[in-house]
C-alpha cells in the first residue's frame, strides 16, 4: 500500500498595474518522477519536524506552504494571509500519493520577484487570470486536475477580492478521486458518480467526473443537475 504523504500548496496571485490580476505557475522539471513537466502552484511536502512541532495538521500545512513558497520562488508569503480553499488527495493507484493542502494568497506586486532553483522548478510565470483558458495560454501550459477545477473557478475574477468571495461562497471543499486511465485519457470521479464507489466509468447514471487529456490540457467537466453532492467546483461548470 502506497504511503499518503502529507502536503501543502499556495496560489499566489497578485495585482499588475498593466495587466489586472495574475496568478504564479511554477513549470516542475521534466525529469522529476512526481508530475514531471507540469504548471504548478508553489508547494512540497510537509516535513516530519514540521508535523510534530504543530498544533494541529493545518498549521504543518501552513508552515510547509511558506516554506516550499520559499525555496521555490523566494517569495516571502505572510501566513495569516492564507486562505484554504482545497484539500486533495491523490487517486488510489498512483505510485505518490499526497493528501494536499490548498492556499491561497495575495503577494504585493513591488514585492513579487520571483527566483527559481532551475532544478525541480525550470521555468515561472505570472500568468494573467483573465488569459489563462485562451487557447494560447492552454496550449503552453499542462495542468494537473486540482490546479485547473480552482483556475476555473476563478477565471472571471477581476481582483483579489473575488477570488476571496468565489472560495468563501462554498468554504474549503475535500476531494478523494478514483481515477481511471485509457490511452492517455483519464476519468477522474467524485463522489455522487455512479460509478465513483465501484471505479466504473461505464455507469453514467449520475455524473461528477473529469475527463480529459493531461499532457494536452485539454478536460470536460460532467455533472449531473440530479446529484446529490455538490459539484467540486463549486458549482461552476465548463
Amino acid at each position: 500500500m502506497v504511503e499518503i504523504k502529507h502536503a501543502a500548496t499556495i496560489c499566489v496571485f497578485r495585482e499588475h498595474p498593466a495587466h489586472g490580476l495574475e496568478v504564479l505557475l511554477l513549470k516542475r522539471n521534466q525529469k522529476l518522477k512526481f508530475a514531471p513537466g507540469f504548471w504548478v502552484y508553489p508547494g512540497g511536502r510537509i516535513e516530519p519536524e514540521e508535523l510534530a512541532s504543530s498544533a494541529d495538521i493545518k498549521e504543518a500545512a501552513i508552515i510547509a506552504g511558506k516554506r516550499e513558497a520559499k525555496e521555490e520562488t523566494n517569495l516571502d508569503i505572510d501566513v495569516k494571509s492564507l486562505h484554504h480553499c482545497y484539500h486533495w488527495t491523490t487517486p488510489v493507484g498512483e505510485s505518490r500519493r499526497f493528501a494536499t493542502w490548498f492556499f491561497h494568497t495575495l503577494v504585493d506586486h513591488e514585492n513579487s520577484d520571483v527566483t527559481i532553483d532551475d532544478s525541480e522548478i525550470v521555468d515561472y510565470s505570472w500568468v494573467p487570470v483573465s488569459t489563462i483558458f485562451t487557447p494560447e495560454s492552454n496550449r503552453a501550459k499542462q495542468l494537473l486536475p486540482p490546479t485547473y477545477i480552482s483556475l476555473q473557478r476563478i477565471k472571471g475574477a477581476q481582483n483579489y477580492d473575488d477570488v476571496i468571495r468565489e472560495f468563501n461562497r462554498t468554504g474549503p471543499i475535500t476531494v478523494a478521486p478514483r481515477v481511471l486511465f485509457d490511452n492517455g485519457v483519464f476519468c477522474s470521479m467524485y463522489p455522487g458518480d455512479s460509478g465513483y464507489e465501484s471505479s466504473d466509468s461505464s455507469k453514467k447514471e449520475t455524473l461528477h467526473r473529469l475527463t480529459g487529456n493531461m499532457l494536452e490540457g485539454n478536460y470536460k467537466f460532467h455533472y449531473s443537475d440530479h446529484c446529490e453532492v455538490p459539484s467540486i467546483t463549486g458549482g461552476i461548470m465548463f
